[in-house]
């Protein structure tokens, strides 16, 4: 069973009346929290985060994979997460799906794909589809399993 964070407020429009350090380590501290009650409770899935860009603020805390991983490193949470990684935030953070497949892989922490992307409407706004991939899902599928879900960091 896997437990997704899927980030919705956890970012700034501008660092005028951000504390980044500051809402980092509470980050890191409510993340720690989350690993404790899971051990009290008795809780042996798998959580994972879910890099997501420039939704809803411009300049989000787990922007993409690299970034989480980083995070991750630094907060001393590596050994208890994984990331789930979608296809509409790969492409939102400017990467390919397959890039950020790639670097979940080769640090050992793929732990889910979600295959969504975002369609584009004619007014400029968008909505999240399943029916139609706009990547070759062999390709991302190979990139992830070149790389194999238990690499190094």
């Amino acid at each position: 069973m896997n437990y997704v964070f899927w980030g919705e407020r956890e970012g700034y429009e501008t660092l005028l009346n951000t504390d980044m350090k500051r809402e980092l380590e509470q980050m890191a501290r409510f993340f720690h929290m989350a690993v404790d009650y899971a051990k009290q409770i008795g809780f042996e899935g798998q959580f994972l985060i879910e890099p997501k860009p420039k939704e809803p603020t411009k300049h989000q805390y787990d922007f993409d994979a690299a970034t989480v991983l980083h995070f991750l490193r630094t907060f001393d949470l590596w050994e208890h997460f994984k990331l789930n990684i979608e296809a509409n935030h790969a492409t939102l953070a400017g990467h390919t799906f397959e890039h950020d497949l790639t670097v979940a892989s080769i640090s050992g922490k793929l732990g889910s794909i979600d295959a969504m992307w975002a369609m584009p409407y004619w007014d400029g706004t968008r909505t999240s589809s399943s029916r139609t991939l706009p990547w070759p899902p062999g390709q991302c599928l190979l990139s992830s399993n070149r790389a194999g879900s238990e690499g190094e960091a």
